[in-house]
């Protein structure tokens, strides 16, 4: 089929499409903004095109007929063949609507950083053309650094996660009343298994046995595809490894210098720059998140261990069984990929004691957090206290939150007042 063909098929069936499929609401939208580019990161499946397709159901609702709204995913195998045809979608569009003039359409371009010259195009279609535009893309920095160099400005991106807990009750049309003894009993089947497996849509309907093989794929596509494809990578098998390590590792500071002796040692050629290299691609392909220790300068973040927070919980099982029964770890990686969620930045506090997160927005900290999975222990309880009252006490906080499985209590200690609060009221809690 000749390219122009292939687009007029797309844009009609993209078209016909609009209100017809059956999607979650999440609680991220795409804001009004109008004169921007609407970008929107985040990891493979985690539900961007949805959130395309919301806006477009969003915009028919509003009034905008459907034939002004364009939505192509650039990474279908028919258009592949087709890279240096981006300006026949428009001749195709002109074609089937020669009386919409472009600056009343609205074009939804689902994964396109992988066409060549696709900025020169979007920079037309807004400059040029005064096109509303909405980009997709699973890889941050081709978005966030190209885009934004070539539009000057004029984008506002917006960042998505795998569904948090709420969203995953909402996509089983699950309304439950954590009052209720009944209902709280589901809420905590619900909250384990969100812990346990995350939030990507696809693997919250699969059946147990069939969660694993899907993680690991989508792992594997972010490796081979997004990784080793796009960097260029040459040690595929070695940079699978590496990450298994560091996802092992996960809620724990790692030595990038330790590990890489552990691979020299084994008679695997590394290079610390090299491993530094593929921690930052593996941050930029939405597989990562890092938190470093809070106060450090920028100099020393690379000599000071950094903890590494898998971006969905389910990753974490799907490569190795030392989570399994690991509720406190699950609990901390799920809780400061909520904490990001809800538009913090996050460190880990490391004086005399220790503290899980300190949350901050615009550079100033606003939050002390401890996670912990029960405090019926009274060693533990005493170590998770003293580590959030020192946080508290040299940041000037006189509130602190401990996050826990189910348990709820108020505590006052050493002038702090410590709020318990169980996983499921985090939302609002690291959003406050």
């Amino acid at each position: 089929m000749e390219a122009k063909d292939l687009f007029k098929d797309i844009i009609r069936s993209s078209q016909a499409e609009i209100g017809s499929r059956p999607l979650s609401m999440r609680d991220k939208k795409l804001p009004h903004a109008p004169g921007k580019v609407l970008t929107i990161t985040g990891a493979r499946r985690c539900g961007k095109t949805s959130l395309m397709r919301l806006d477009m159901n969003a915009q028919l609702a509003k009034g905008v007929p459907r034939e002004r709204m364009v939505l192509v995913n650039f990474e279908d195998d028919r258009i592949e063949q087709h890279h240096g045809s981006l300006d026949l979608l428009l001749q195709a569009y002109h074609e089937l609507h020669p009386d919409i003039p472009l600056s009343e359409t609205i074009f939804y371009l689902d994964e396109v950083q992988g066409i060549p010259r696709w900025e020169r195009f979007v920079l037309r279609l807004c400059e040029q053309e005064r096109a509303q535009v909405r980009l997709s893309g699973s890889n941050a920095k081709l978005l966030s650094q190209e885009i934004a160099t070539t539009l000057r400005g004029r984008t506002l991106n917006t960042t998505l996660l795998p569904f948090s807990l709420d969203e995953r009750l909402r996509l089983k049309e699950l309304d439950l009343d954590r009052y209720l003894a009944r209902q709280r009993g589901k809420l905590i089947k619900e909250m384990r298994e969100h812990l346990l497996w995350g939030g990507f849509p696809e693997v919250i309907q699969l059946e147990v046995d069939q969660k694993v093989p899907q993680l690991q794929e989508y792992l594997d596509v972010m490796i081979f595809r997004d990784l080793v494809e796009r960097y260029g990578i040459r040690l595929p098998i070695i940079l699978k490894h590496f990450l298994k390590r560091v996802l092992g590792s996960a809620t724990k500071p790692i030595s990038i210098s330790k590990i890489n002796n552990e691979l020299r040692s084994a008679g695997i050629a590394t290079t610390k720059d090299l491993l530094y290299d593929w921690i930052e691609h593996a941050q930029t392909i939405h597989l990562l998140v890092r938190c470093d220790r809070f106060g450090l300068k920028l100099s020393e973040r690379l000599s000071t261990g950094a903890r590494f927070y898998a971006i969905d919980n389910g990753f974490l099982n799907a490569l190795s069984l030392n989570f399994r029964d690991e509720w406190g770890k699950l609990l901390e990686n799920a809780t400061a990929i909520e904490a990001i969620r809800q538009g913090n930045t996050i460190n880990y506090f490391k004086e005399r004691k220790e503290c899980d997160l300190i949350l901050s927005r615009r550079e100033r900290p606003i939050q002390a957090v401890q996670v912990c999975w029960s405090m019926q222990n009274q060693e533990t309880r005493d170590r998770e206290l003293a580590g959030l009252i020192e946080a508290c006490n040299m940041l000037g906080f006189k509130k602190g939150l401990i996050i826990t499985g189910e348990e709820h209590e108020d505590i006052r200690k050493d002038g702090v007042r410590i709020a318990v609060r169980p996983f499921w009221e985090a939302p609002a809690l690291l959003s406050a």
